[in-house]
């Protein structure tokens, strides 16, 4: 297994000497290179997703590895308890504030919908892919 080491807030070192003289010339012409770098990702937390499991893939491939990415973890659906949830960060944080009258109003869309899923969930989901990435 290889260690790597971040050399800024986006790109590792090997990134970096891959790209470093394309991002210099962008940089000459006034573009930006974070956008040229990240290509069709649409944001650098994407991105950056993108080449951690790219790594893995490339230098683990003979482990038995299996990655599971939930969208926003909301309370729990049944265990321990019916809408447990230990932190009031993202849409916990956002239900709290409504719910104890700090947040009073807001924008929606109607037509929007939340990608959210209990965290009971995700964690049988986990155990669920470690079984199944043992036994492929």
């Amino acid at each position: 297994m290889h260690s790597w080491r971040n050399s800024g807030p986006v790109l590792g070192r090997g990134v970096l000497a891959q790209f470093g003289s394309e991002l210099r010339e962008l940089a000459q012409f006034g573009q930006a290179p974070s956008i040229a770098v990240i290509g069709p990702w649409p944001n650098t937390y994407t991105f950056t997703k993108a080449i951690a499991e790219n790594i893995i893939k490339k230098t683990a491939s003979d482990l038995p590895i299996a990655i599971v990415r939930p969208s926003q973890v909301s309370g729990t659906l049944k265990e321990p308890v019916c809408g447990w949830i230990d932190n009031v960060y993202g849409p916990n944080g956002v239900a709290a504030g409504f719910l104890a009258g700090l947040i009073r109003t807001g924008v929606s869309h109607e037509e929007t919908k939340l990608n959210m899923v209990p965290v009971d969930m995700v964690a049988n989901c986990i155990i669920a892919s470690a079984f199944g990435a043992i036994t492929r």
